[in-house]
């Protein structure tokens, strides 16, 4: 059984062809400090630890230079993402949704983990409204 809280390898963007596909045929809106891009798909969930969502997160050499740099912001974001995602299933199950979501820090400032929080936070509420927009028309 899968732990709800957990992070697995199926859950994270691997493939140059998913992220191709993120960029060509997904919106993106900007939540400081990142850029968030995003991919609804409908999806027909079987059991309640059925993965509902894809990720990713990149930081740019552009900002940090050194790779200690990026791999501790990395780590940082993907622990706020994996506590928060655990939010974001309920609505995403009840609507039927999969979302493939990429998230971009695009600052040159390095924050700490409760300041990630915040962000996520609204991304999530954000990605919400977005789905029941989407599942309007």
């Amino acid at each position: 059984m899968k732990k709800p809280f957990s992070l697995s390898a199926n859950e994270r963007i691997k493939s140059k062809k998913t992220m191709d596909t993120l960029f060509r045929h997904g919106k993106a809106f900007f939540v400081y400090p990142y850029r968030v891009v995003f991919l609804f798909e409908n999806h027909i969930y079987t059991n309640n630890f059925e993965s509902c969502a894809q990720m990713g997160i990149t930081v740019p050499k552009r900002f940090f230079k050194k790779a200690h740099d990026r791999n501790k912001l990395k780590r940082l974001s993907k622990e706020t993402y994996r506590i928060e995602k655990y939010n974001w299933r309920n609505w995403l199950q009840a609507n039927n949704l999969y979302i493939k979501v990429l998230f971009i820090y695009n600052t040159p400032k390095v924050h700490t983990w409760h300041e990630l929080q915040t962000p996520f936070v609204h991304i999530g509420e954000r990605l919400k409204s977005l789905a029941e927009n989407t599942s309007k028309i």
